[in-house]
């Protein structure tokens, strides 16, 4: 079986590719598995959101000791198409915990009467994966927008996986 090589149309025993008109020749007879278009597909991991909280509440100060400056973020967190990202920074290590959004169970905001009057919350992901069952973003300001903006990341990327899940009630 013969493939033109521009458009992967069959084109056995042909001299043009009746789709395309590629002149088909010798290169014909070489392609005998259709050419795969390289497409931008949906896997493709693109940034959401970007959320961060810093340490002592310091957000846009510049205030430092010595070389040390304490405006550092404590915690980074990326909201991906397909994975939520935590970056706990601090002035000598980083670490980072990552959990994929398909796995992700259930969301739920804890906010104090501090915490409302601030606008800010903590919010819990539970997830199914049992090397981290739980993420907590601390102190996230409008927690119930970031809620719902992790609700539909998680909805699309399970969708995109054709994952469904059915609770017997």
């Amino acid at each position: 079986m013969k493939f033109c090589p521009e458009c992967g149309t069959k084109a056995e025993g042909m001299k043009f590719c009746p789709e395309c008109g590629y002149k088909l020749g010798e290169v014909a007879a070489a392609a005998t598995v259709p050419v795969e278009t390289v497409q931008p597909t949906q896997n493709e991991e693109q940034t959401i959101a970007e959320y961060q909280t810093y340490m002592f509440g310091m957000e846009n100060k510049k205030s430092s000791i010595g070389k040390f400056e304490l405006s550092v973020p404590q915690f980074k967190y990326i909201l991906t198409s397909q994975r939520l990202l935590i970056e706990k920074v601090g002035v000598m290590s980083k670490k980072r915990d990552e959990i994929e959004l398909y796995k992700v169970n259930d969301i739920v905001v804890s906010q104090g009467l501090k915490d409302k009057i601030a606008g800010v919350g903590d919010i819990e992901v539970l997830s199914s994966d049992s090397s981290l069952p739980t993420l907590t973003l601390k102190r996230i300001k409008n927690p119930y927008d970031v809620k719902e903006a992790i609700r539909k990341a998680v909805m699309s990327r399970k969708d995109s996986m054709n994952i469904s899940y059915r609770q017997e009630i």
